[in-house]
């Protein structure tokens, strides 16, 4: 019975993580009264249609039959692809997404988060996630600040980084302002 046996997935046999499917089994074998059909995701029963939002991964759907008087056991297969998606990773700078320039002792706020996952925030190497969202006062200096998510089941690792150069307060001019007077020349007349 298998040649009038099919499984079929809509929208599409692969997806990305968020979409609904529904597979569903069917058949169109005359004379078949006594069988019994059955739709299986990865070995277990499920309801025919099986309509669901899955996580991401790659699952078989089987429809099979046992068979019966005037037909053997038949069985089609078919495979369902769900990717994962993209996991925004949100990262300020003092409320910016450039590069920065500080001057000594101005204070910099690193704050990053993510769409899911476990959040990471470095600067120059050094785990500082501690102080994500912290006004912290830095040392004159460059920083190199890099901040990762590791994504999950159903969202892809990312990450993005700035830079920060903290500079040297300038000198105050201390020296007294410089006055020029200037006198009238003598007429010549």
């Amino acid at each position: 019975p298998s040649l009038n046996m099919q499984v079929s997935i809509t929208p599409l046999n692969n997806i990305n993580y968020g979409t609904s499917t529904s597979a569903t089994g069917s058949e169109t074998n005359t004379g078949d009264g006594g069988l019994t059909y059955n739709l299986y995701r990865d070995g277990v029963l499920v309801s025919n249609p099986n309509s669901e939002t899955l996580n991401a991964g790659t699952y078989n759907y089987t429809y099979n039959t046992t068979g019966g008087v005037n037909y053997t056991l038949g069985s089609v297969n078919a495979t369902l692809t769900v990717n994962k998606i993209g996991n925004a990773v949100s990262f300020l700078i003092n409320d910016g997404t450039t590069n920065l320039t500080l001057v000594y002792p101005q204070q910099v706020n690193a704050s990053a988060s993510s769409v899911s996952g476990v959040l990471s925030l470095f600067r120059n190497g050094t785990n500082v996630l501690s102080q994500n969202g912290i006004n912290v006062t830095l040392g004159v200096g460059f920083y190199e600040y890099f901040v990762n998510s590791s994504g999950n089941q159903n969202y892809l690792a990312n990450s993005t980084g700035r830079y920060l150069s903290v500079n040297i307060t300038p000198e105050p001019n201390t020296q007294p302002p410089t006055t020029s007077i200037f006198s009238p020349l003598p007429s010549t007349n």
